[in-house]
């Protein structure tokens, strides 16, 4: 085993950006294996932040390797009908390789010190109560400012900062409840993840990045009446562990694209990957699982670009599932795969409406207006960030 006594001096050689200096620290750091955490811990010196970011840069190999063999273990945990057990474990095990193995404190730890401060604050054990505590005191709140770092997705990084994303504050939410015998559910909500309670046979859902705001169900179908059945079949779902974990590697593909770290995007389609051979092989695979179909990343309204064509423009509809007839598909060049959403756009400085698939779409970082003929007749304005849609229908050819 190396020797601990070498990891001061390896510490102060990081600044150090000779290749060959790398490679050794590099190498001596990977045969302290899993005694680095506690070795970095026991240093007279905390390692800085910038000091934390070149060890987990130097070790991502070995952590890739690590999560990799720690992964399909996240589906055959032991769990409840809401797949609670199974969705901890999942976001546990991308926080610690978000955090390069070398995290202090686990996330069930962090959870358990959440629901012990809620049991301490005297409130009533209900969701409502729970949501107050959490967001309404703002202990957590939406992260507005770098929205789209892959640190969002790291649900250890998100509960010690007090910032994080529609999802992770919701799987926060998730977590603690059921730590307080609470029965919360997720709600995979297009372009915006909620949670989902249900209280005296009425559904509501609430909305973790807005303070923790409860929203009846009809209230939520009346906003969306051009879409209403589309919108129905989401609300009417709780999102399964895979569905939020597959929304959540997502999520991380397009964070690390956007800093341009393609050896982590890649990475994150790999478990991607992971996830639908295990589907296809029919191992573990429950029965309310309806993946891509039922799962829509993009929101009405909301601004995006096409990866292979490069055309921008806004969302006015979508399907669950491609409805274009045989014909139409096979002169698709491309031919995404017609079980996931499928969006109609309203293409900047054209007169064209596109049908395309969401594997082929990202997010349009610009955040400018566009110029389309039907613009006004189907949006009321434009709030900076999206399109809000009115209540006209959006009429299929």
């Amino acid at each position: 085993m190396a020797e601990q006594t070498r990891l001061p001096h390896l510490m102060r050689l990081l600044d150090d950006d000779s290749p060959v200096v790398r490679s050794q620290i590099q190498k001596e750091l990977i045969a302290l294996g899993d005694n680095l955490g506690q070795a970095l811990l026991d240093l007279p010196e905390t390692p800085t932040p910038e000091q934390r970011l070149i060890l987990i840069d130097l070790l991502e190999d070995r952590n890739q390797e690590w999560l990799k063999g720690q992964w399909e273990s996240w589906e055959t945990t032991k769990d409840d009908p809401h797949g609670v057990a199974q969705l901890e474990r999942a976001l546990g095990l991308l926080s610690a390789y978000q955090e390069g193995c070398l995290n202090q404190h686990s996330l069930s730890s962090l959870l358990d010190g959440i629901a012990g401060d809620f049991r301490e604050s005297g409130m009533n054990t209900d969701a409502r109560s729970l949501a107050l505590f959490l967001f309404g005191s703002q202990r957590f709140v939406g992260e507005v400012h770098d929205y789209y770092s892959p640190r969002n997705s790291n649900l250890i990084h998100v509960i010690e900062s007090g910032r994080g994303l529609p999802l992770s504050l919701a799987a926060i939410y998730i977590l603690v409840g059921s730590r307080l015998g609470l029965s919360i559910q997720g709600c995979s909500f297009p372009g915006h993840f909620m949670a989902r309670v249900e209280r005296d046979n009425e559904v509501f859902l609430v909305d973790c990045f807005n303070r923790g705001h409860f929203v009846r169900y009809d209230v939520i179908l009346s906003a969306n009446p051009h879409n209403e059945e589309t919108i129905k079949a989401v609300l009417d779902q709780p999102a399964p562990p895979q569905l939020i974990i597959r929304r959540v590697l997502r999520n991380l593909d397009r964070a690390y694209r956007g800093v341009h770290d393609a050896k982590r995007s890649a990475f994150a389609l790999h478990l991607l990957d992971l996830m639908e051979l295990r589907a296809t092989e029919g191992v573990q695979r429950p029965t309310d699982f309806i993946g891509e179909a039922g799962e829509p990343t993009f929101a009405i309204g909301e601004l995006v670009q096409h990866q292979r064509y490069g055309y921008r423009g806004v969302i006015v509809d979508f399907d669950l599932s491609c409805q274009a007839d045989e014909s139409w598909y096979q002169t698709n060049q491309t031919q995404p795969n017609r079980d996931q959403p499928w969006y109609m756009v309203l293409v900047h400085g054209t007169n064209e409406v596109t049908y395309a698939a969401q594997s082929s779409l990202d997010r349009d970082p610009r955040r400018t207006t566009i110029a389309h003929p039907l613009l006004d007749h189907f949006f009321e304005n434009f709030d900076g960030k999206r399109y809000v849609r009115n209540t006209r229908p959006w009429k299929r050819p």
